[in-house]
């Protein structure tokens, strides 16, 4: 999001950090984590905090299917609606 905001191309990002663009990709789609070196890197050129840079939020348990595919059976009746 920061590279997004910033208006800088990752591959311009890539040269001045002198970092595979591949690897700097990578990271930033979410296929490869970081090394603390390239962790360190980007919170400086951003001036960011490196852990407020990296947070990843922990996503909120989203209420699933229901139990066995019927909305009637999470309500407690059955799938006829008799209960």
């Amino acid at each position: 999001m920061e590279i997004w905001l910033s208006g800088i191309r990752q591959n311009r990002l890539a040269r001045e950090l002198h970092v595979d663009e591949t690897v700097l990709s990578k990271v930033i789609n979410g296929y490869r984590e970081p090394s603390s070196e390239l962790r360190a890197l980007l919170a400086q050129y951003f001036n960011k905090n490196e852990n407020w840079l990296f947070h990843v939020e922990q996503a909120q348990p989203v209420r699933g299917p229901l139990r066995n595919g019927s909305a009637h059976q999470e309500r407690g009746t059955d799938s006829a609606g008799d209960k």
